[in-house]
């Protein structure tokens, strides 16, 4: 958080002053207006601006700023990145802690989709931002509203409270391969307590018909016994193509 006694200027777009930052004491441009890519001051945009300084580092608030994008920490002690996607939705990043989340490089991130409740009607900007802003830096409560947040919370715990760059990436690294396998055919996790009707006896209706293949299909040359010439043409097709490559 910003020291309450470092100097202001005014931001030469929105007119809102701001702290100056060390690192950019001879902007003219707020961070703030940089980072959400504004230059178009209509009195809407200017009052959600005023309302988002409130909580960035250039207003003594929380929310820190790098380029484009705003970092926050949740209550969880997850750390967020964020930035603007579209007027009705932020890009979301999450790291194993705000320090991770300051300084990227080297750690891997999950990326919780966060919409809101209402995509037709477009909001300003800086609304947008406090909006996401506020739901990050309280995860833990907004987690039982946004399945998405509850999974990146549940994953960390998964590991550890505070787990280590090498223990979250190895972790992630796993996650990622997992879903890979499963999402090209495999292997699929089966529950062996939904699984057990398979190894027990069937009583089946007293009017179930039972082919008896002496007689249905008995003389057939097809792969299966009883299909449709049709079925069986597609089937032969099958195996010919599977022979070829």
């Amino acid at each position: 958080m910003s020291d309450s006694t470092c100097k202001q200027k005014q931001c030469v777009v929105c007119l809102i002053p701001f702290h100056i930052l060390g690192a950019f004491a001879n902007q003219q441009i707020c961070q703030t207006c940089r980072a959400v890519f504004q230059i178009n001051m209509e009195p809407p945009l200017k009052k959600s601006l005023e309302l988002l300084r409130t909580i960035t580092v250039e207003g003594n608030g929380f929310v820190e700023i790098d380029g484009n994008e705003f970092i926050v920490e949740g209550t969880s002690g997850l750390g967020y990145r964020f930035e603007f996607q579209n007027p009705y939705k932020m890009g979301v990043e999450c790291y194993r802690s705000k320090s991770a989340a300051l300084n990227p490089d080297n750690e891997l991130c999950l990326h919780p989709c966060i919409d809101l409740d209402d995509e037709i009607i477009e909001i300003p900007i800086g609304d947008l931002v406090f909006t996401y802003a506020m739901t990050l830096s309280n995860d833990m409560d907004c987690a039982e509203e946004i399945e998405t947040l509850e999974n990146c919370i549940s994953f960390r715990d998964s590991i550890s409270f505070s787990p280590t760059q090498k223990e979250w990436n190895e972790a992630l690294d796993k996650r990622r391969n997992d879903a890979a396998q499963q999402r090209f055919g495999g292997p699929f996790l089966v529950d062996e307590e939904e699984d057990v009707w398979f190894d027990e006896d069937f009583d089946f209706p007293d009017d179930f018909n039972v082919i008896d293949e002496e007689v249905f299909g008995a003389n057939d040359d097809s792969a299966v016994a009883g299909l449709s010439e049709r079925s069986q043409e597609r089937i032969d097709r099958f195996m010919l193509d599977l022979e070829r490559s």
